[in-house]
């Protein structure tokens, strides 16, 4: 038997050992643990180094505690916006969702006594602000996730760990002479990464960075395998295949580089070498937090409202719709893609050159269902499919997770020869199939039932399917001359914020981080502005 196919039996935990042993007595001829090895580099990543960059302006906001204010979307963005908001003492906030629900691209569906995750769906270390959250509102909790099983080219045999792949394809690919030569470019390269982004960026609060200098933007320049092989970190382009292409974050040879700087920072980087285990999930979902939030801040959602256009001036902006009569506010916050938002906003000269550029042509679609046939197993719930992650293939299966294995923790050999405990005898699962080019429902069903029916005939019920636009960037040119840092200047300058995923990434600690952003650089008005009692009188006529 060779050696990966015997290191493939093992668990992930003990992988990380041996590598990590390996690494230090061969190459830097020390003797630590595995645990003493993980926390040299969380203590690089969490060494505190002074922020570099040009700091944040303040930004003009609502002038009033009076104002009223309009956030146009219910997803993760506008709904945290509005607890903020209520937070800080706002007490007149207008939420309008198109759909029928809260919560965005958050999604949970109960389903025969489980909680299916069908958007939103795991959490990182760097997810602080909403670990925050999770211990204020405790209607669901984080567990981490036991393991993950990697399926090479085959769906059925040759499954192994995400650790064991790494190395396997370092090797595979002449990039590597051994399993100790892997495993030490691996770790030199972690080591090389976080010290660049120290040297770049020093020590980052929240999400974004301060404004880098031309000469730091020209550093961070280009797609991320070429930023990867300028500092002299291409090792971990197999790592961040499976962080950045399998979440739906693009191919490392076409996003931008502060994509992946954003998502895998050093503390997450360095985290992934976490024997315990790096992600984690939400016991009961993720829906039941944003609702959680949406009733804490009590403020008016109208559902189904449809935007035909909105004007803005100096103090107003109207908001007119297609099923009902007009409004108007005094402030205005956008939290859907920009570039659908510019459809029915009447846009000025430095917004429409930045928000059309905007490439949102991503999608991911999330399926939940049932099979009756016991799936091919590895030694984890959580199977991410290699194959289709680096032949950059459209719809097909990347990401199949059993939800019962995953909520109740199951791993290990048990797991793997089918001997744990399953929900009544029917697996439930959710898959993910990512493509580029927009949705065909013929392209994503056939490659569902190819990988549903891979190892042979199963009979499948299918209970759910969702797809999302998915994953809104810049083009590399927009963001090499810093278009991130040029949104943020814009930030009520219209009287209006921009926030959610196409001003920042696509993930739900970025969108919270960005608003908190907002709201340190925003300063608060002193008094209430006293409109007299005309105002106060016939409000409801000023209102439309």
């Amino acid at each position: 038997m060779s050696l990966l196919r015997k290191l493939s039996r093992m668990t992930t935990t003990m992988l990380i050992s041996i590598f990590l042993i390996v690494l230090h007595c061969f190459n830097f001829g020390l003797s630590l643990t595995p645990l003493e090895a993980f926390q040299t580099l969380k203590k690089l990543a969490g060494q505190p180094v002074p922020a570099k960059g040009t700091p944040f302006s303040q930004i003009p906001g609502p002038r009033s505690f009076d104002d009223r204010i309009c956030i146009v979307g219910a997803g993760p963005s506008g709904v945290h916006m509005a607890y903020l908001l209520k937070e800080a003492g706002f007490h007149d906030v207008v939420i309008l969702e198109k759909n029928g629900r809260i919560g965005g691209k958050s999604l949970t569906i109960k389903h025969r006594g489980l909680s299916a995750d069908l958007g939103t769906y795991c959490l990182t270390i760097d997810y602080i602000r909403i670990f925050k959250l999770l211990k204020k509102f405790k209607s669901t909790q984080p567990k981490k996730i036991s393991g993950t099983t990697l399926w090479d080219e085959s769906r059925c045999f040759n499954a192994t760990s995400t650790a064991v792949w790494v190395v396997g394809e370092l090797i595979r690919n002449d990039e590597a002479t051994s399993v100790a030569n892997a495993s030490a470019k691996i770790f030199q390269a972690s080591i090389r990464y976080i010290k660049k982004y120290k040297e770049l960026f020093g020590s980052v609060e929240g999400e974004l960075m301060l404004k880098p200098s031309k000469e730091v933007l020209h550093q961070m320049r280009g797609t991320l395998l070429e930023y990867l092989q300028r500092i002299g970190a291409e090792p971990l382009k197999y790592f961040f295949t499976l962080y950045q292409t399998s979440n739906g974050y693009g191919n490392l040879d076409e996003v931008p580089a502060l994509y992946g700087l954003l998502w895998l920072t050093p503390a997450v980087l360095a985290d992934g070498q976490n024997p315990a285990g790096a992600i984690d999930q939400l016991d009961n979902g993720w829906m039941p937090l944003w609702e959680d939030i949406a009733r804490a801040a009590d403020f008016p959602i109208y559902y189904h409202t449809h935007i035909r256009r909105i004007y803005r001036s100096s103090r107003r902006t109207k908001v007119f719709f297609w099923n009902q009569r007009p409004m108007v506010f005094d402030f205005l916050i956008l939290s859907p893609s920009m570039k659908e938002m510019i459809k029915v906003l009447d846009t000025r000269k430095q917004e429409h050159p930045i928000f059309s550029s905007l490439n949102d042509d991503g999608h991911y679609t999330a399926t939940l269902y049932d099979v009756t046939k016991q799936s091919p197993r590895g030694l984890a719930p959580y199977n991410i499919y290699a194959e289709p992650l680096q032949n950059k293939s459209n719809y097909d299966v990347s990401i199949d997770m059993d939800i019962f294995g995953l909520r109740n923790q199951q791993h290990g050999a048990e797991f793997a020869a089918g001997q744990t405990p399953t929900n009544g005898g029917v697996e439930t699962h959710v898959c993910w199939q990512y493509g580029r080019i927009p949705p065909n429902r013929s392209i994503i069903n056939r490659r569902f039932y190819q990988h549903i029916n891979a190892c042979g005939p199963r009979r499948v019920r299918r209970i759910v399917r969702k797809t999302w636009q998915y994953f809104p960037t810049y083009p590399v040119s927009k963001i090499d001359n810093g278009v991130l840092w040029d949104i943020y200047d814009m930030q009520g300058r219209y009287n209006t914020w921009y926030i959610g995923s196409s001003v920042i990434f696509e993930s739900a600690k970025s969108v919270v981080e960005y608003n908190h952003l907002l709201f340190r650089n925003y300063v608060l008005p002193k008094r209430s502005r006293n409109r007299g009692w005309f105002y106060h009188r016939y409000r409801h006529i000023y209102r439309y």
